[in-house]
Formats: structure tokens, C-alpha cells, sequence
């Protein structure tokens, strides 16, 4: 496999990080010809640099399928307020990327986005309880889904990082929240799903994500460097 980007994910990106907090990253891969040809998975395969509990890798071609389907942590690392491209031409996938969410894409993938949302916010609760920390990631997420529904569902740099968006669930997360239960915070959100009428979005063909993967993979799985392994 071959390295071609490192992005930084999780709380950094909200806004929503500590003096504490860690700052993880997935590396971006994409297969020689030999591990796709044997259609190997390359997620979860040993980082090839960084401490193994802050980099993890993942292949570009899950990237780009997690993208079709809306997938809410693709998009974070889509629009990751650091990304590495010193390793070819990874920032110019991005870019090709982006533009669909941009436009408005994710309406037309709303029940995945806002499903999936929910699954993080359940999962997170049940292994971690109520703390600042989860209770400030579900606000994060509800405060974004209300916003992306009043402002024509675009997702960008500026929607994600909104001030109305992070604002409430930075204050949780630095100390200042209330007690709740976990079922009030899922109620909240389904209450508010329930109350938002999604347009009709633009509905792109996969290939507007798959096709350049296709292309990027091809590109890169031949060149070899020092983060070749």
C-alpha cells in the first residue's frame, strides 16, 4: 500500500477539544497492484508512522464510499481542518470531493446522515454514560443537523465549524452542563428530525465520488516512496 495523506479527525474538528484532548489521525492508503488485484482491505492495516494509538489507516476507496452514502465521519475528514498532502495529489481529491456536499448533496442522503448520527450519539452513551464529553458531541450534532436543514443542507469549512453549531457544546464540554439522561438527548434529536422537512437535494451519480477514486488509486498504486510498504 501507499501512503497519500494523513487527516486529522475527532474533537479538534468541532471545536470541541481540551487542553486534554488528543489529536488523532487516519492515514489515507491506497493499494499496489497485487492488494487490488486480491481486493484486500487495507483498513485497520498497521500505520506505517505515528504512535498506533493516534494514527490509524484507512483506504481511499472506503473513503470514497463512505462519501456516497453520506456517512457523517467521512464528511468530518473531508473538511478536516488539517490535512497532509505532501504525498501526491490527495488535496485535489478533496477538493473533487467536496464540491457534491458543497451543493447540497447530503439532503438527498438524509435519512443515512441523520440515522448514522444517531448510531454515534447511541454508541457513545452506552460504552462512555453521560459526560461533558459525550453530552457536548450529541449537542454538536443536533445543534449541526438543525443548522444544515435551515441553510439549504450545504456542508462546508463553515458550516461545520459554525459558531451557532459548536458554541452550546463547547461550553458542556469545558464544564458548564446540566444533568441529563441519555434518552432525553436521543429525544431532542428525533423531536427535531421530525420537525425538519428535507428538500428534494441534488442526487449525484456514485461515480462523482467513485470515479476519481478509481482514477486516484490508478494513478498511485504504482509509484513507490519512503512510505511505501
Amino acid at each position: 500500500m501507499q501512503v497519500v495523506g494523513t487527516i486529522l479527525y475527532g474533537s479538534n474538528n468541532y471545536k470541541l477539544d481540551t487542553a486534554q484532548s488528543d489529536r488523532d489521525y487516519k492515514i489515507v492508503v491506497t493499494p499496489n497492484f497485487e492488494e487490488l488485484y486480491l481486493k484486500k482491505d487495507l483498513n485497520g492495516t498497521a500505520a506505517p508512522f505515528g504512535d498506533p494509538e493516534h494514527y490509524s489507516c484507512m483506504d481511499v476507496r472506503t473513503f470514497a464510499n463512505n462519501l456516497v452514502k453520506g456517512n457523517p465521519n467521512a464528511i468530518e475528514m473531508l473538511f478536516s481542518t488539517e490535512i497532509d498532502d505532501s504525498f501526491g495529489q490527495f488535496r485535489h481529491l478533496l477538493e473533487e470531493w467536496r464540491e457534491p456536499y458543497i451543493k447540497g448533496y447530503v439532503a438527498s442522503q438524509w435519512d443515512y446522515f441523520t440515522k448514522a448520527i444517531g448510531g454515534i450519539m447511541h454508541e457513545s452513551f452506552k460504552r462512555y454514560g453521560v459526560t461533558p464529553k459525550t453530552a457536548s458531541r450529541a449537542i454538536y450534532f443536533i445543534n449541526l443537523v438543525d443548522h444544515i436543514s435551515k441553510n439549504d443542507f450545504i456542508i462546508n469549512e463553515q458550516v461545520l465549524r459554525a459558531p451557532e453549531v459548536y458554541k452550546k457544546a463547547r461550553d458542556v464540554r469545558l464544564g458548564a452542563w446540566a444533568s441529563h439522561n441519555v434518552n432525553s438527548y436521543l429525544l431532542t434529536y428525533h423531536n427535531l428530525l421530525d420537525g425538519i422537512n428535507v428538500a428534494y437535494g441534488p442526487v449525484f451519480n456514485d461515480d462523482v465520488f467513485l470515479k476519481p477514486a478509481r482514477e486516484f488509486v490508478y494513478n498511485n498504486m504504482g509509484e513507490y516512496n519512503d512510505y511505501t510498504i
